[in-house]
């Protein structure tokens, strides 16, 4: 399973371009028990990342290179990808975070030598990923391919930070009127009604799509709703993460983006609808997505805060 999104611009010096040669790679050519002490005289390999500690939201800038040692050209072979590597992100207990891809080869990059390939691609720590780690050391693990064997690897150490996004940016502080709910005390056996409180803490103002579509556009009342920014998320006690769950209602009239003023009280709606098909109780609390401008694009990761943590029995 991929989750970092990964670019590759690579940068061959010297008279590596034009050297790209299609090949076939059958079984026969595979090379086995390569040895080390020749690696060491013939290539220099490496990998490296631009900082050793990275927050949520970073940008982590990767960069690999391969420096031909000998005096005969080097073949790499490329499964299929424009790679000439494998490449992992796993933490400190093994975890691999993205996985060694091999395919056949199709083709193969000529090393001359004295010359130097490198390779740049990047890593952002996104909301997508953060979910899936937690805040301490981890390695970014690379293995070249030549002649269609998979060479020793070479390792980066680098600490990520997840505080920001574990614990929110404490701009907006979310309380819930309760902190114990249970299917059986709504409107019916499967319907709660999450009711509390939003607010701004900061002395700047803020915008989050939780106003109703046809309300006015500052109200004192905010809704976690479907296809708003307020979530519903579940802690999973096999996974260990926070998970998002889909109990909101729908708001018949839709939801659009409101501002967050500061110092400033909000109420918060938020009605629930219990999936027949799952266990819904256990631990939960709201996620407000939230943003610094009116109309962000796409691209732009949010702010985040979260509630309370409490019960649905």
């Amino acid at each position: 399973m991929h989750i970092l999104m990964k670019t590759f611009s690579i940068n061959v010096l010297l008279s590596i371009i034009g050297m790209l040669i299609i090949v076939s790679c059958d079984n026969d050519d595979i090379v086995e028990n390569v040895d080390d002490s020749y690696i060491d005289e013939t290539l220099n390999y490496s990998i490296n990342t631009d900082k050793s500690t990275y927050f949520f939201l970073d940008t982590i800038y990767w960069s690999a290179s391969f420096t031909n040692l000998s005096d005969d050209t080097i073949s790499f072979d490329d499964h299929g990808t424009g790679q000439f590597f494998n490449w992992i992100l796993v933490d400190t207990l093994g975890t691999y975070f993205d996985g060694w891809v091999t395919t056949d080869c199709v083709s193969v990059y000529s090393l001359m030598p004295g010359d130097e390939l490198k390779s740049h691609w990047t890593s952002v720590i996104n909301p997508f990923i953060s979910k899936y780690l937690n805040s301490g050391y981890y390695y970014g693990i690379m293995k070249p391919w030549y002649n269609y064997d998979s060479l020793s690897f070479d390792s980066t150490k680098f600490f990520i930070d997840k505080s920001a996004y574990e614990d929110g940016y404490k701009k907006l502080s979310i309380k819930t009127s309760a902190t114990s709910y249970t299917w059986q005390q709504g409107e019916s056996k499967d319907f709660i009604s999450i009711q509390g409180t939003i607010s701004n803490d900061s002395d700047a103002t803020y915008y989050s799509r939780l106003g109703d579509g046809f309300g006015p556009p500052e109200p004192d009342l905010l809704y976690i709703v479907a296809y708003s920014n307020g979530y519903m998320e579940k802690y999973s006690e096999s996974e260990k993460i926070w998970m998002e769950r889909e109990l909101k209602s729908i708001l018949i009239e839709g939801v659009r983006v409101v501002p967050i003023k500061p110092s400033q009280d909000y109420s918060i709606f938020g009605p629930l609808t219990k999936s027949r098909e799952e266990d819904e109780t256990g631990t939960y609390r709201i996620r407000i997505d939230y943003y610094d401008i009116e109309n962000p694009d796409s691209t732009v990761i949010p702010f985040q805060d979260f509630s309370n943590t409490f019960e649905i029995k």
